[in-house]
């Protein structure tokens, strides 16, 4: 599967400000534990492997980039449904979807993410993110999409002092450059 999307970070008051400006579909909470290896391979090809918990499931997700233009973030996903969070995700699995030979992934934390989301149009959905973890809170904006995006539809999203000419970090690598720090 092929995920498009465009990232910003923001401050907690334009967070505040679109918590307000939309009528979100749906809000979860979902859990996500981040898997790393011993020599930072993954960091360092951005790609990211976690298992994601929501509504009772377990998600094993693998994502690598395709492109990564800015805000822009086009990433190949691999997804698979689990029964747990293991302690390791193997070698085997990892050069299966990715071709990299990183060794085993070993789970390296949690962030959690206060989500809100609303469809903005049929191939348009807007996600409203709060992150916790390693004992920092930020602010998300994504808006993924299918082809094309309607300016107008950008402009009411920017207008809120959402800014996606900066290059976005995503979740993964604002967690590992972190984790990296901590310990």
């Amino acid at each position: 599967m092929i995920e498009k999307e465009l990232k910003a970070l923001v401050s907690e008051k334009v967070y505040l400000k679109l918590l307000e400006a939309f009528e979100w579909d749906k809000h979860v909470i979902q859990m996500n534990y981040y898997f790393a290896d011993e020599k930072h391979e993954l960091v360092k090809n951005d790609i990211s492997v976690r298992v994601r918990h929501l509504d009772d499931r377990f998600l094993l997700q693998i994502k690598k980039p395709v492109l990564s233009d800015g805000a822009l973030k086009i990433k190949e996903e691999f997804e698979e449904v689990i029964e747990s969070v293991p302690e390791l995700i193997f070698l085997k699995k990892i050069q299966d979807v990715t071709g990299l030979e990183v060794g085993d992934a070993f789970m390296a934390g949690i962030l959690e993410t206060e989500r809100r989301s609303v469809n903005l149009d049929n191939s348009v959905c807007l996600f409203l993110d709060r992150n916790s973890y390693l004992g920092c809170v930020d602010y998300e904006v994504e808006v993924e999409f299918e082809n094309e995006i309607d300016e107008a539809l950008l402009s009411s999203v920017r207008s809120y002092g959402v800014d996606f000419g900066a290059d976005a970090e995503g979740k993964y690598q604002r967690f590992m450059s972190l984790h990296k720090e901590n310990f």
